[in-house]
C-alpha cells in the first residue's frame, strides 16, 4: 500500500487519492476467453488486462460479466498470471487484488485508489490482496505481502510475508483454491508456471457468509502517491460445479428437502423415532441420532432388484453407529444393504450365491465429520464400490439377488428391520437405480457436489401481475413470478385467466401453446411468460379554430407498431389480430371514443373532405391507465 504520510500532507493524499470509488463503468472487453466489464482506469491492451497505468491516484477493476451462484458448500479455483512493473519500479505502489463480490454495483464495482487497491469499499465481498506497500493504518506487515480481505476492508484477516518479490517487474503466477465443504482457502504463488506443492496461506473461512448467494469474479488495483503498472496476463477461473442430469434407470430418489418423499417414484418415506433434517450436502439431509432413528419406506415391490442395482448417497457420519456393526446407510432387509462400521469402513451384503448374505469389508474408510459420496453397484454378481467418484473396491461374485428373510422386506434409510444398527450423522440424496451405473455417471454425481442432480424448475412470469392468474401443475400464480420443481419428464398444463378488465394476449416460451392453455414437458429448467393486456379507451373532441365542436367528422385509429404496440419479438397466439384499425364518426358535440383497446401505441387522425387538421394526427401510447382526450382543431 501507499507510503504513510503525516500531518497535512496525509490529509491531502487521502482526499486526492483514497475516495475515488463507487461505480465507474468503462466498457466491456474480451480477455483470456472471458467477457469482462472494465471500470476506472482498467483497459485491455495487447492481450493484457491492464488495471492501472504508471500514473498516480488511480483505481481500476475488471469483472467477468456473468455472476456464478454460491451456497454454503460451493467451491471454486482460479489461476492467473500477473505482473507489477513500471512507474516507480521496485519502490512503486500499491498492489492488486483478486475479488469475489455481490455488491449492488455488480460488474461496475470499483473501490478506493491507493492503499484501497481498487477494492476498499466494495461490500459483500472477499479478496486476496497482493500488496506492495506498507500502510500501518491497515496493519500491513511490510511492503511485500499477500492478505485475505473481506467486506471491502483492506485490513487483512491473514497475511503471508516474503513471497516472491511482487514488485519485481517479472511475471508471477498465483493459484487460489477454495473447498466449500471444508471451507479451506489455499493460496499459492510462484515465479514459474508450475504450481507449488504447498500453499503460502491456508485459512478456514466461510466465503458464502461474506459474499452471499451469487458472486462476480475479477480483479482490482490501485495507485496513490507512488505508482506501478498492474497487469493481469492470463486467467483461468472455475466456479462451482453445475448440477448434473439424473442418470436413467432411477427408481427412487429421496432428496430429504424437509420431507421424506420419493421425488422420482411413489416410495414415500416416514421419519421414525425423532429423525429430522439438517443442512446437507445438497440443501437439506436426513439427520439421525444413532440411537433408534431411521426413515421407514416399507416393503415396496419396485425396490426388489435381481441382476443389476445401483444405490448411492452422501453421508456425514458423526459417530460410530449403534452397534458393533456400525450404522446402516441403506437396507432392503434380507436382500441388499450398505453400512459404515465403527472403524469407518464401508461394508455391504447381498443375498446372492457368492458371497451370500454376509458383510464384505471394502477397506475404504469414510471419515467422521466429513461428507463422502458412496455408490454401490451390483452387476450380475460383480460388486463395485465407489467413494467420491473413484472406484475403491471390486468383488467378483455370482448369482442374482435373492431374499434370505422373506418375512421381513422393509426398505429403510439409517436403520434396518432386523437388529440394532442405526446410523449416527447425516444422510443425503439417497437413490436407487435398476441398472448398473458407469464410473463416469457416478463421478458426475460426485463432481456436482452441492449442486446435486438437476431438478427441472418451471418459472412462470406474469407480464402484468394485476392482469390475471396462471394455475396448473402445482402453480398458483397471482404474483409477478412463481417457481415450481418437477420430477424429470413431468407434463404440466398451465391455464391463464384474465381479470380486472384485462385480456390474455398469449404465451412466451411455451412448449405447446393453445389459446390460454400451455403444456410444458419438464425435462430441464424452463421459463414461460403469460402476457396480459389492459382494456382501455381513447376519447376526444374535434373542434374548429374557434373551439366549436365539429359533428360528423370521421376519426381513424391505427396501431403504430402492430398488435396494439406489442414488443416486436412477441409472438401472438392464433386468436390475436396483428393490427388494429378502426373508424368512428363524431357526434353532434364533436366527440369520439375508441373502446376495448389493449395497451400499446396508436395514431388518431380526424379527416373531412376539404379540410385539414393541425396537427394532422396524434400519437397516443397506452400503458396501464386510461388516456385522456385527444383534441384537434380545424384549419381552413
Amino acid at each position: 500500500m501507499k507510503k504513510g504520510l503525516s500531518g497535512v500532507m496525509a490529509i491531502v493524499v487521502l482526499i486526492g487519492y483514497l475516495f475515488f470509488s463507487g461505480v465507474a463503468d468503462a466498457g466491456t472487453v474480451s480477455f483470456a476467453g472471458y467477457s469482462m466489464e472494465i471500470n476506472g482506469t482498467a483497459a485491455e491492451t495487447g492481450g493484457v488486462l491492464r488495471l492501472t497505468t504508471a500514473g498516480g491516484g488511480q483505481a481500476g477493476s475488471a469483472f467477468i460479466d456473468t455472476p456464478f451462484m454460491l451456497d454454503a458448500h460451493s467451491s471454486f479455483s482460479t489461476f492467473f498470471q500477473f505482473r507489477i512493473s513500471g512507474g516507480n519500479g521496485s519502490g512503486g505502489a500499491d498492489g492488486l487484488a483478486f475479488i469475489l463480490h455481490n455488491s449492488p454495483a455488480g460488474i461496475d464495482a470499483l473501490g478506493a485508489t491507493g492503499g484501497g487497491l481498487g477494492y476498499m469499499g466494495i461490500p459483500n465481498s472477499f479478496a486476496v490482496e497482493f500488496d506492495t506497500w506498507t500502510n500501518s493504518g491497515y496493519s500491513d506487515p511490510n511492503s511485500n505481502h499477500i492478505g485475505i480481505d473481506v467486506s471491502g476492508s483492506v485490513t487483512s484477516l491473514a497475511t503471508y510475508s516474503a513471497p516472491p518479490d511482487l514488485n519485481s517487474g517479472s511475471p508471477l503466477y498465483a493459484w487460489i483454491d477454495y473447498n466449500g465443504i471444508t471451507h479451506l482457502l489455499e493460496v499459492y504463488i510462484s515465479n514459474t508456471s508450475v504450481k507449488p506443492d504447498s500453499p503460502v496461506i491456508s485459512q478456514v473461512i466461510d466465503i458464502y457468509s461474506f459474499v452471499g448467494s451469487q458472486a462476480y469474479a475479477g480483479f482490482s488495483a490501485g495507485t496513490g502517491g507512488l505508482a506501478n503498472v498492474h497487469d493481469i496476463e492470463d486467467l483461468s477461473f472455475t466456479g462451482p460445479a453445475a448440477c448434473t442430469p439424473p442418470p436413467s434407470g432411477m427408481v427412487s430418489w429421496w432428496r430429504a428437502e424437509d420431507n421424506a418423499l420419493d421425488f422420482i417414484g411413489a416410495n414415500d418415506g416416514t421419519l421414525m423415532n425423532g429423525a429430522t433434517y439438517a443442512v446437507g450436502m445438497v440443501n437439506e439431509a436426513f439427520s439421525f441420532d444413532g440411537v433408534n432413528d431411521y426413515v421407514q419406506i416399507g416393503a415396496r415391490p419396485d425396490l426388489v432388484m435381481t441382476n443389476t442395482l445401483t444405490v448411492d448417497a452422501w453421508i456425514y457420519p458423526t459417530g460410530p453407529g449403534s452397534s458393533i456393526h456400525g450404522g446402516i446407510i441403506v437396507n432392503k432387509e434380507g436382500e441388499y444393504e450398505m453400512a459404515r462400521y465403527p472403524d469407518g469402513t464401508i461394508q455391504w451384503a447381498f443375498a446372492n450365491t457368492v458371497p451370500g448374505w454376509t458383510w464384505i469389508n471394502t477397506g475404504y474408510v469414510a471419515p467422521q465429520n466429513q461428507w463422502t459420496h458412496i455408490a454401490l453397484v451390483y452387476d450380475a454378481g460383480t460388486v463395485s464400490t465407489y467413494a467420491n467418484g473413484n472406484l475403491v473396491h471390486t468383488y467378483i461374485g455370482a448369482g442374482s439377488i435373492g431374499d434370505v428373510q422373506p418375512a421381513e422386506n422393509d426398505f429403510r434409510i439409517g436403520g434396518r428391520q432386523v437388529g440394532d444398527q442405526f446410523f449416527r450423522g447425516l444422510i443425503d440424496e439417497v437413490e436407487i437405480f435398476n441398472r448398473a451405473l458407469s464410473g463416469n455417471e457416478i463421478a458426475a454425481i460426485f463432481n456436482a457436489g452441492p449442486e446435486g442432480k438437476c431438478v427441472p424448475v418451471l418459472t412462470v412470469n406474469l407480464d402484468m401481475p394485476t392482469g390475471g392468474t396462471v394455475k396448473g401443475g402445482g402453480i398458483s400464480c397471482p404474483a409477478l413470478t412463481c417457481i415450481e420443481e418437477y420430477s424429470p419428464g413431468t407434463s404440466v398444463i398451465l391455464t391463464a385467466t384474465a381479470k380486472n378488465s384485462y385480456k390474455f394476449r398469449g404465451w412466451s416460451g411455451c412448449d405447446v401453446p393453445l389459446r390460454n392453455k400451455c403444456t410444458m414437458k419438464m425435462t430441464e429448467a424452463k421459463e414461460v411468460t403469460a402476457n396480459f393486456t389492459g382494456i382501455y379507451n381513447i376519447a376526444g373532441k374535434v373542434v374548429n379554430q374557434t373551439g366549436l365542436p365539429m359533428p360528423n367528422v370521421t376519426v381513424t385509429l391505427e396501431s403504430v407498431a402492430g398488435g396494439g404496440g406489442l414488443p416486436p419479438d412477441f409472438v401472438v397466439s392464433e386468436a390475436i389480430v396483428a393490427d388494429i384499425s378502426r373508424l368512428v364518426v363524431t357526434d353532434i358535440y364533436g366527440k369520439y371514443k375508441f373502446t376495448q383497446l389493449p395497451n400499446g401505441s396508436y395514431k388518431v387522425t380526424p379527416g373531412d373532405v376539404g379540410f385539414t387538421f393541425t396537427p394532422p394526427n396524434q400519437k397516443v401510447t397506452i400503458l396501464d391507465a386510461n388516456v385522456p382526450g385527444v383534441n384537434f382543431r380545424l384549419m381552413y
